[in-house]
């Protein structure tokens, strides 16, 4: 990935109808937004589940409608699960940095 994301963090935040978010990514603006009154793993997971949504946009399936908003059903079903197979198998994470650092 080329192109860097701003990481922002606020106590609250909300979509354009009011409606209270864990986080939310701007694909135009490269902004990532979390919200920072959720206990640590929960703004992790959600951490993780903005990185899925970049990724997707990054591969071109940002759009694909699979829920209430675009890719957000896989989202949901991937992050906490690849987050998990994270952190129950950190040498994963070592062999996959093999060679970078």
């Amino acid at each position: 990935m080329t192109q860097s994301y701003a990481v922002e963090t606020f106590d609250h935040i909300f979509n354009e109808e009011g409606e209270a978010l864990a986080g939310d990514v701007d694909q135009e603006t490269h902004v990532m937004r979390l919200a920072s009154h959720h206990h640590h793993d929960e703004v992790v997971e959600t951490y993780l589940h903005e990185v899925l949504h970049v990724l997707l946009h990054k591969a071109n399936y940002g759009s694909i409608q699979m829920g209430e908003s675009p890719n957000e059903d896989i989202v949901n079903s991937l992050s906490p699960i690849l987050l998990a197979f994270i952190r129950e198998n950190p040498a994963v994470i070592r062999y996959l940095r093999k060679g970078f650092a």
